[in-house]
Formats: C-alpha cells, structure tokens, sequence
C-alpha cells in the first residue's frame, strides 16, 4: 500500500463533526445564566454590610458594634490570667487594644487544599466599644481579596484569642495564605488559645469541652435561631452552587455568638484564673495547674480549700498536694499533720500517706518498728497489698533483724 492509498483511508475514517458540540455549548449557556442569576440573590440582601472591591477582587464585609464597653480594670485581670497561663513571671503586661479575637467558618475540618475559611470573624475593641468585623467570600476566586484585607486588618495587632485555635484556626489560616502566595504577620503574634485553661477548671466536671457546653455552663445560655456548626459548610456550598440564601443570615449570627461568646469566656476565666478564691469549685485544679510552676501561690489556695470545704474527696485531694508542698521543703512536722488527717479522713483509700509516713520513720527517724507498723496498718486498713509493699515491708523486717543483733 502506498502512501497515497493510506492517506485515502485515513481521511475517510474521520469522524463526522461532533453532534455534541451544541450540546456543550448550550450547558455553558445554561450555567452562564444561573451564574448570573445566583448573583443577582447576593449577600446584602439579607446580611447588613457592604462589598469591598480590592485589586485581587471583591469582598462582603460586615461589622457589628456590640454594647460591651472598654474598661481598664479589664487589662489588670487579663494581664494577670497571661501570667499564670504563662508561668514566666508574677505580672506581664496586656492590653485588650492590641488583642483580636478569632473565629472561622470553613468548607471542611481538614486543612487541605481544597478547603476554604469561607467567613472570618474578628473581634476588636474599636473606640472603647467592642466590634465584629467578619469578611465573607462571596466566590472562590476571591480568597486572595479576603485574605488581603484580613492581613490588613490583623497587622497593628499583637495577639490573638481563639477557642481551639491552636490546632485549627490559626494553622488553617496560615496554610491559606500559603496557598495563595500571600504574606502574613500571623505567626509572629502570640496566642492566647481558650481550651486549654477550660480544660485546667472544667476537665471531668463536663462531658464535652465544646465551645457551647462551656457556654451552657458558665453563662446558662442556650442559643435561639442558630445553625447547627455541622450544617454550616453545606449551607455555605448551596449557597455557592444555587445562590440559596436561606441559611446565610443563621451563620453571620451563629459567627458573630462566637467571636462574643469568645470575650465573655475571656474574661470570665481572668476573673477566676485572677481570684480563684471567690469560686469554690475551681480551686483545685487551678491549684494542680499552679503547683509546680507558682507553688506558693497554689499552697494558698489549697489552704483555703481545708478551711471551708465541705467536699471529703476535694479535702483528701488538697491535703495531698499540700503535704508535697511541706515536704519539698523539708516542713515534716507539717506534712506529718497532714498525713495523719488524710489517714482519719479516708483511711481505705489513704495508700499514700501510710507510705509516706513510713518512708519518714524509717529513712528520717531510723525507728523501723513504726515504719513497720505503719504498713501493717496499711494492709489492714486496704486489706489489699502489691510488690513494692511487700518489697518495703521485707526490706524493714531485715534491717529490724540487723539492728537486733
């Protein structure tokens, strides 16, 4: 076969001209005009705010001045609640002007490429009132613009509040003005992030440390008309894909309860991180957050724990600590009263104090007859043993014997 006759072939087995070009057309057609007609249903038609146009695009912003005022009593309690988060010294300075608090709604709780912080609050005390200012992408094709005005916004400011943020608002945000190929002063601020001083009072106390059970339990609020979080991203996606702006307004608002709810929280844990000793059920474990870090400081609040608790297992607890306490500087004669107490207290569960009291008596005092005696009460009491008493107790038998020699 010569090239002619192949080329003849070929030619014939062309396909005829596509019948499915029209159809591809008219389907670009159809999404050019439903693009055009979600627009028309935009944003502002139930969200009060205005649309900023940057040179990388166009941004919803909406502000909200809440009634809380400034007041400089408030910098005292928060600079003394960084102290004791901080454990680096008595008193730092902090001031709420140079604070912004944070929190975002997203398409997704993975940090992946693929998923967008579609409404950024910040809270900011603006002219002694405090006010939220959330920026909204309206299409995808703008998360430059409002990244852009969010760095613009954050720069003058030093730090940040945020409930779990640590792990994911802040790495979030970062990774998306990676992606984006923009700079940020984000991780040149310092942090304050609010669950972990939560978990400090409340861990065991609550069944979830969830942002809104804390709510439920510190402030009794129960939020009205608001959008489940679980809900939000596919409500942000149908606006997107349909311009459905049914759910729109609930997350603005389920948004704006967060960045507030984030002061309030705030400045209710200052207080009791300021004066634990006006709040009972916090002392100890703020008393265990303090005790390596500021010892004498929580040797304070567990003694005001033995003087007016009425909790056995909270006494027991705060009698332990605080005999660690004594006998790290070497205050046996205190530690030994309270040794004692804990044994009369609680004497089925007093396994430690029976230890101890017989680790004094047979290294301080050399009498290895209480020592002895101090664990065969022990035993009698717990009706229970393990190696490490038999282990003692054979130990002490031994050096018994030997002395009587």
């Amino acid at each position: 076969m010569n090239l002619k006759e192949k080329l003849r072939i070929i030619h014939k087995s062309k396909r005829s001209p596509s019948t499915e070009a029209p159809a591809l057309r008219d389907s670009l057609d159809s999404l050019f005009r439903h693009r055009k007609s979600r627009r028309s249903r935009d944003i502002e038609n139930v969200v009060e705010g205005e649309t900023v146009k940057t040179e990388y695009g166009e941004v919803f912003v909406s502000e909200t001045v809440t009634d809380i005022l400034y007041k400089e009593k408030i910098d005292e309690l928060t600079s003394a609640f960084q102290a004791t988060l901080s454990g680096k010294a008595d008193r730092i300075t902090h001031e709420l002007h140079k604070t912004l608090f944070l929190d975002l709604e997203t398409t997704g709780l993975s940090g992946g490429a693929g998923n967008y912080a579609f409404l950024i609050g910040i809270g900011l005390f603006s002219e002694g009132r405090f006010t939220v200012k959330q920026f909204f992408l309206k299409e995808f094709v703008f998360e430059r613009a409002m990244l852009f005005l969010v760095e613009n916004l954050l720069a003058p400011f030093s730090h940040f509040v945020s409930y779990n943020g640590k792990s994911y608002d802040i790495p979030f945000l970062i990774n998306r003005y990676v992606l984006c190929g923009l700079s940020t002063t984000i991780p040149e601020k310092s942090h304050t992030d609010l669950l972990y001083p939560s978990r400090v009072l409340w861990k065991g106390l609550l069944d979830s440390l969830k942002f809104s059970s804390i709510e439920r339990f510190i402030f009794k609020k129960e939020r009205t008309c608001d959008i489940p979080g679980a809900l939000i991203p596919s409500a942000y996606f149908e606006y997107q894909r349909e311009g459905v702006l049914r759910n729109m307004k609930e997350i603005f608002h389920h948004n704006l309860d967060d960045i507030i709810g984030l002061f309030l929280l705030y400045h209710e844990l200052s207080l009791r991180f300021s004066m634990p000793w006006k709040y009972k059920g916090i002392r100890l474990p703020l008393a265990k957050h303090l005790f390596d870090r500021f010892p004498d400081r929580a040797a304070t609040l567990l003694k005001s724990i033995l003087n007016d608790s009425t909790d056995r297992k909270e006494t027991y607890d705060a009698m332990n600590l605080l005999s660690i306490y004594h006998k790290r500087r070497n205050g046996y004669t205190q530690a030994l009263s309270l040794w004692k107490s804990m044994i009369e207290l609680a004497p089925a569960e007093s396994t430690a104090p029976f230890i101890e009291l017989a680790k004094y008596y047979e290294h301080k005092r050399k009498d290895y007859n209480a020592a002895l005696a101090m664990l065969d009460r022990l035993l009698a009491a717990s009706h229970k043993t393990d190696d490490n008493i038999a282990h003692r107790r054979n130990r002490i038998r031994g050096k018994i014997s030997k002395k009587s020699k």
